[in-house]
């Protein structure tokens, strides 16, 4: 009967009588991205692969704690069963040990806290060359000149995170959310990190922790283009010792939490040539001792992170083949899950892609089938190596068809 009302409940979705307009109707594709958004997560459940939209503010506005686009998160919350128990349901002060299986199937919708505490200025080839980033040149500071971690929480334009935030974020009908944070820029020259950013990203993580979903906390902009952790021996020898550290100290900081808390390695680390396409061989080799290194260092902090689920990312979040057949885990699967990212089609979900013709309307037939693809990859691999894939990453943006016709 579930199965039947999210049918029914997407069909009206899509004819516009729950949204209340059509093409024609509207300047943006508010009902295009709509049938996209239904796509994405009619294939999750089918296919057991928990989703984890990225947005900041374009869709859910933390700003005004508005919906801007009609019938989007409705899409979304659709095709999930509407009397779902968020968590596992246990007791927050006990750490019931529970397997990666299990804690995905829990997951249901979740959502990313975007362009908050990943913010950062930093920049690899600034910091070798001696130069600071913007934002610790010209952040908000204190009475004494100390920078306060609001400098970086709205640096890219986000709210401060509040409790009305977050029930805002809850009562839309997500139950997991992942926190991206970046550390570069809080660290110091013993790559101890700062207290009051700690502290911060604790106050956080508490908001929607004591609230009973899933939380997943992760090091962000450390990785990608800019980032200092590279697939790469140079970046493994020079930097190894940081990233160990700074693991660390979010675990042993964070070794209280129940299950309900996850962990992330690091987030679409690239080569030193920043290739986003599938990997060489050595950057394989790199991708995966950087992975191997972030969960001994979990692992070694003992009590709850000896059995806490760890997320462990492809080379750039890529979904292909390739990412996934030169992947390796560091460890037996049953407390490891794996994540990619998707934004396909790009033709679709971005707005200035220059490498394809852009388009404004959903293709169901051709664009739900290159959907299609990619989950069958991540079912392929979940069952090869015995891990849940959890699709960190998705989303799409609105446009006037006016633009793209």
């Amino acid at each position: 009967m579930k199965r039947i009302l999210c049918t029914l409940l997407c069909a009206l979705l899509f004819t516009g009588i729950i949204t209340g307009c059509s093409a024609s109707e509207s300047a943006y594709n508010y009902t295009d991205l709509a049938a996209y958004a239904k796509c994405v997560n009619s294939l999750a459940v089918e296919y057991g692969v928990p989703t984890i939209l990225w947005d900041c503010s374009v869709h859910v506005n933390r700003k005004e704690l508005k919906e801007n686009t009609p019938g989007y998160v409705d899409a979304i919350m659709a095709c999930y069963p509407a009397d779902r128990t968020p968590g596992n349901g246990g007791d927050p002060a006990v750490f019931e040990v529970e397997s990666a299986l299990e804690a995905a199937a829990h997951f249901g919708p979740g959502f990313n806290l975007g362009n908050t505490l990943d913010s950062t200025s930093y920049n690899l080839n600034d910091a070798k060359a001696g130069k600071i980033g913007w934002i610790v040149q010209w952040g908000k500071k204190d009475a004494q000149g100390n920078l306060l971690p609001e400098a970086w929480e709205n640096a890219w334009g986000q709210p401060t995170v509040t409790e009305e935030q977050v029930e805002y974020i809850l009562s839309l009908g997500f139950s997991t959310v992942r926190i991206p944070i970046t550390w570069a820029e809080h660290l110091d020259a013993e790559d101890r990190i700062d207290e009051k950013w700690l502290a911060r990203v604790q106050q956080v993580v508490d908001l929607f922790h004591s609230r009973g979903i899933y939380v997943i906390i992760n090091v962000h902009h450390d990785g990608g283009a800019d980032g200092w952790v590279e697939a790469s021996e140079e970046s493994y020898t020079t930097y190894g010792s940081r990233f160990a550290s700074v693991w660390t100290q979010i675990a042993d900081r964070f070794a209280g939490y129940d299950e309900r808390l996850l962990f992330e390695g690091v987030n679409e680390v690239l080569d030193a040539g920043n290739n986003w396409n599938t990997p060489s061989p050595d950057a394989a080799r790199w991708l995966n001792a950087w992975n191997r290194l972030f969960v001994e260092s979990v692992r070694a902090t003992g009590g709850n992170n000896e059995h806490r689920n760890l997320i462990l990312m492809t080379y750039s979040g890529g979904g292909g083949e390739e990412n996934f057949a030169t992947f390796e885990l560091p460890e037996a699967p049953e407390h490891l899950m794996i994540t990619v990212h998707n934004y396909d089609p790009q033709a679709f979900t971005w707005t200035t892609a220059t490498w394809t013709t852009m388009t404004a309307r959903w293709d169901e037939a051709a664009h739900g089938a290159a959907l299609r693809k990619s989950f069958e990859i991540y079912r392929k691999y979940a069952d090869r190596y015995g891990v849940p894939v959890v699709l960190g990453e998705y989303n799409a943006d609105p446009k006037k068809y006016a633009d793209y016709e």
